[in-house]
């Protein structure tokens, strides 16, 4: 005697409602990513017209236009700038220091904290700028 055997599972599995979820997934994430807002507050970045996209910054130190520096969002007093940039130059390696000065500070203030960056052993300094709107 035989029986006709029926699978409990269909063999052709719809798969088009989990590829559905798995692309809204991806641009919610593409669009989440991209509305990150600016990193540092109190902090307005020069502009340019023509700025190559890069990688984040990663521990960006901050200067506002008095001149106040911050890393991480913590301030930094001016004599233990210092200390900070010598134990940040061995963890950098080939990596460049973000600097994201304010577009208002004024230029000697920022050629000061690049001699102390050189003093202290880096060798490499980004300036982070936004890239101009229009």
């Amino acid at each position: 005697m035989r029986l006709d055997h029926q699978d409990p599972v269909p063999r052709e599995a719809n798969l088009v409602p989990l590829i559905n979820v798995v692309f809204l997934m991806l641009v919610f994430f593409l669009i989440a990513g991209s509305l990150r807002p600016f990193m540092v507050r109190g902090v307005s970045p020069a502009e340019t017209e023509t700025a190559e996209p890069g990688e984040r910054p990663q521990g960006p130190i901050a200067i506002d236009a008095e001149g106040a520096i911050s890393a991480g969002g913590e301030p930094i007093a001016a004599q233990d700038l210092p200390a900070l940039l010598k134990a940040r130059a061995p963890h950098l390696g080939d990596q460049p220091l973000f600097v994201i000065a304010d577009r208002t500070l004024p230029a000697t203030v920022l050629l000061d904290f690049l001699e102390a960056s050189k003093a202290a052993g880096i060798e490499k300094t980004r300036l982070v700028t936004r890239r101009r709107t229009e």
